[in-house]
């Protein structure tokens, strides 16, 4: 079972009784983690422990299994732009055996981070980090990527150095992109929803990896709708725009709420703001003290929204918060 196989329906025709009702993934995220690997993907710096105690924490959850994968990245070396791709194929031609020191030093660094043995497979690549790391993630069939995740300034973007976003957005998995702040689990999630297809997932895979904690201050999923009413530029374009029109934003989380069906221990929270959805929820985080962002993927039902700057991408520039982003579903 794949990634690409979560099932996500909303049904807003207004004629049909009882009003429209949103139908959760046939398959969770926490599903495909029990059946699908978690690739990781690593720099050999000493600041990357965040994506390996994490993918650590998921794979004791769900018993997933866990590779990695090291690229030394030659895109920015200043030779011809085919030249990546021939560095590549020679180390395919080449083999692991050359590598193989690489991925025991990888491997000893995983166990003083974790503070015990580890044993994960570990692939040293040659080529554009991004190219493969999607490469290495869809050869083994998985459902998610985690990966580092720092501030994107101007000069990086000139210097196309977007290596996260850019695997977010052509991923057929989930991507978790984690901050060096975050050691484990998160316990504090916004979910950015506007009742859609794509929002929904999201806050259904950010269940599936927020930490159970029984201190004071428990686990938080925090449900915002940003109205965006009075913005310029808005459109009434999202597929959650009908159910909202149907039933009002406040029955709409409490049947999104019902629906999700959280855990115990886990306190859901729903929030209304209004203005600009990427600045709302990176300032909704901010108040709420979370340690994730969770969004849904458009880029396969609104391109433009790639192109001209969605909220998925502004979220992942910002850096100042992990993010988890859930890949639009794909049709049979």
């Amino acid at each position: 079972m794949s990634a690409e196989s979560l099932s996500t329906t909303l049904t807003t025709d207004p004629d049909v009784s009882p009003p429209p009702e949103v139908v959760l993934p046939l398959v969770s995220l926490g599903d495909q983690l029990r059946y699908c690997p978690i690739v990781v993907a690593v720099s050999g710096e000493s600041a990357g422990a965040g994506p390996v105690r994490v993918a650590s924490a998921l794979e004791a959850r769900y018993g997933s299994r866990v590779s990695a994968i090291q690229v030394l990245d030659v895109s920015d070396l200043p030779i011809p732009t085919p030249l990546p791709a021939v560095f590549t194929f020679a180390r395919n031609i080449i083999g692991d055996a050359p590598y193989a020191e690489d991925a025991r030093e990888r491997r000893q660094q995983f166990s003083d981070w974790l503070g015990r043995p580890n044993e994960w497979p570990v692939h040293v690549a040659v080529g554009a980090a991004a190219y493969e790391i999607l490469r290495y993630a869809e050869s083994h069939g998985a459902a998610m990527v985690v990966m580092g995740l720092r501030h994107h300034g101007v000069a990086d973007r000139i210097l196309h150095d977007e290596t996260t976003l850019t695997v977010a957005r052509r991923a057929h998995g989930a991507v978790l992109a984690v901050t060096p702040a975050l050691i484990g689990l998160p316990h504090r999630a916004i979910v950015g929803v506007d009742f859609g297809p794509a929002s929904i997932r999201a806050a259904r895979a950010a269940l599936d990896v927020l930490g159970h904690r029984p201190s004071k201050e428990g686990t938080m999923l925090r449900l915002v709708y940003v109205d965006r009413s009075g913005v310029e530029g808005r459109r009434e374009d999202t597929a959650g725009e009908a159910l909202i029109k149907h039933l009002g934003v406040d029955a709409a989380f409490e049947q999104l709420v019902q629906e999700l069906a959280a855990p115990p221990g886990v306190h859901v929270e729903s929030v209304i703001r209004h203005g600009v959805p990427a600045a709302e929820l990176l300032a909704c985080a901010d108040e709420s003290r979370a340690d994730l962002i969770a969004v849904g993927s458009l880029r396969h039902e609104r391109i433009e929204r790639w192109i001209l700057g969605s909220v998925t991408t502004e979220v992942i520039r910002d850096g100042r918060c992990s993010v988890l982003i859930i890949p639009p579903r794909h049709e049979g």
